[in-house]
């Protein structure tokens, strides 16, 4: 019975490593998708001031194709960068709803195990 006790200490104790690291791990994704998210705003901020830009520029200079294709150009570039930065976010949001669950499911061990321990 000791030693069953024992092992179950070890476990536990192990599940609450794993628990703390999941924790780390989700804390870090949280990071991460706050700068994502500043970035994407920032970039989207860019985005709309290039569009209303380019739409004064087309407006003035309607006889230079070569200007406004320029800013057409530009424009298509931030919107590929903000569409990348908001499927690098939603991969973020996915693992942290991953890393969620596992932290819940950890919980739910180290609760049964806390139990063994303490029959």
């Amino acid at each position: 019975l000791e030693a069953t006790i024992e092992l179950l200490v070890e476990d536990l104790r192990s599940a609450t490593e794993k628990l703390v690291d999941a924790e780390d791990e989700v804390k870090a994704s949280a990071a991460q998708s706050v700068s994502l998210t500043t970035e994407l705003l920032y970039l989207d901020s860019v985005l709309r001031e290039v569009s209303f830009e380019s739409q004064i520029k087309s407006r003035e200079l309607e006889r230079s194709e070569e200007h406004h294709s320029a800013l057409n150009e530009q424009q298509s570039r931030l919107e590929a960068t903000v569409n990348l930065l908001v499927d690098d976010l939603r991969k973020v949001s996915e693992k942290l709803v991953d890393m969620e669950d596992e932290r819940e499911s950890m919980e739910v061990k180290c609760q049964k195990l806390e139990r063994a321990a303490a029959e």
